[in-house]
């Protein structure tokens, strides 16, 4: 994100090279470029006669082809040769003159390329990105209401129910029947159906699997059947329709329309243990007391967290409101990109074939590229803001805070402090490291700056432990 400060060496002068620089937008920039026509063909004869040291025409020996046999067979190679040789020298030079720094190589426009023997000024354009220039925040009028989420004694024993859950034993169905959390065991016969039909055709085939393990409750298979399979009992047949939608992890199954029933053959139902100190001792807490503080103390560390991240949230979209930024389109693609490598990596630990894989992937980015890209627009806007305002206010990265991420990614990775550092450093995760911090503390900067509306209680946590 920050701009490259690295400089490419200086290029060897063009001689009356002319340039002129229009500015299209608050990122893109547009230069025209004239290089004489002496230069162009000077560079033309020089190309042709390397040409002709190499190349082989039928009826001369190599090296002694006439220049004009030359320029008739391999001219468009040797004009194609010279204007991006010319061109790149000379907006290195211009480039440097100018003291811009484009996000990516600019995109270079020949109208037309020179030809052999004339003397023909070749014309250009080079169109490009640079980073928006950010100057002082503007953060008058944003008020931010800050969330105060209390932790209730109800979300303690919520919590504590959780526990008990995860502590539980299995035992008989109950004998009110399945309910969520229940583990049942039964044959799984399933018909392919269209949606036109309520019933499946005559003659269909059905698709039989036995002994399928179901947690209800837990999404295994598919939600209607869930719902279907509550309130049943051992030797029950549940009978329900199933729709998978296209981007179905579940890839035989994706895009199609089933009557399943499921038969239940056994099943068991978790026997919670009572919340005592013995359940204490048994996740870790001396007693049953200390395990309700416990779950407090994570409890409010959890809320304190999700207020603090609502806040950002609400804090970042206003002062983005208040400072539009053009984001450049190069680093949007990039950044979308990102993306959809992180959704391909998700996607990977899915069960199904590559080709599956691919097809899901696909058609998810293609639905869903408008918000891809919206998330991206946003993301960088954010990103280029902060920087902004850690220029601005001369905010560096909390060192305490980095080494600490780099100790605990040492210990996750089984390596040593040293060796950790060293190899963020090798591959560019170091400055990342430090940039996403620098990012942070430049937000923790500008929420105490903008202003604050009386808080409101919020009585919800979020769901989980």
């Amino acid at each position: 994100m920050s701009p490259n400060t690295n400089r490419a060496p200086s290029a060897e002068p063009i001689p009356g090279v002319r340039h002129r620089l229009f500015e299209e937008s608050s990122v893109r920039r547009r230069i025209d470029v004239v290089i004489p026509g002496g230069v162009v063909a000077e560079a033309m004869q020089e190309e042709l006669k390397r040409i002709r040291r190499s190349a082989r025409v039928p009826g001369f020996r190599r090296g002694r082809v006439p220049i004009n046999r030359i320029a008739h067979s391999f001219g468009e190679q040797a004009a194609k040769a010279v204007a991006n040789r010319l061109l790149r020298r000379a907006s290195r030079l211009i480039l440097q003159e100018t003291d811009l720094e484009p996000i990516a190589p600019p995109e270079v426009r020949v109208p037309q390329l020179p030809r052999p023997f004339a003397r023909a000024d070749l014309k250009a354009e080079l169109r490009f990105e640079v980073h928006p220039e950010i100057g002082t925040l503007d953060l008058s009028g944003i008020e931010l209401t800050p969330r105060r989420t209390e932790v209730t004694e109800e979300h303690i024993q919520d919590t504590l129910d959780q526990v008990r859950r995860g502590a539980a034993e299995p035992g008989p169905l109950r004998p009110s029947g399945v309910r969520d959390h229940d583990v049942v065991v039964g044959d799984l016969e399933e018909i392919e159906v269209s949606d036109a039909q309520a019933r499946p055709p005559p003659g269909a085939p059905a698709r039989k699997t036995e002994d399928v393990p179901i947690r209800v409750g837990s999404g295994d298979y598919h939600p209607a059947l869930h719902e279907a399979l509550q309130g049943a009992r051992a030797g029950d047949t549940v009978v329900t329709t199933v729709r998978f939608g296209r981007h179905s992890p579940d890839a035989d199954r994706a895009g199609r329309t089933l009557r399943a029933m499921f038969t239940i053959k056994d099943g068991r139902s978790p026997v919670l243990p009572p919340a005592d100190d013995a359940l204490a001792r048994k996740v870790g807490a001396d007693s049953l007391l200390a395990l309700r503080g416990d779950i407090r103390d994570r409890l409010r560390e959890r809320a304190e967290q999700e207020d603090q991240d609502a806040m950002h949230r609400e804090m970042m979209d206003a002062v983005r409101e208040r400072n539009p930024v053009e984001v450049p389109e190069a680093l949007i693609e990039q950044e979308m990109r990102r993306q959809v490598r992180t959704a391909e990596q998700q996607l990977a630990a899915e069960e199904m074939s590559e080709a599956d894989r691919q097809r899901v992937m696909e058609q998810s980015v293609r639905e869903n590229l408008p918000a891809i890209r919206k998330r991206a627009e946003q993301s960088l806007a954010d990103a280029l803001l902060l920087d902004a305002a850690a220029r601005e206010h001369a905010i560096e990265a909390p060192m305490d805070i980095v080494d600490g991420r780099i100790a605990k990614l040492a210990e996750d990775n089984g390596k040593t402090l040293p060796a950790m550092r060293a190899t963020l450093q090798k591959h560019g995760g170091l400055a990342q490291l430090e940039e996403h911090e620098r990012r942070r503390a430049a937000a923790a900067f500008l929420l105490g700056q903008v202003g604050r509306k009386d808080a409101e209680p919020e009585g919800a946590l979020p769901d989980g432990p």
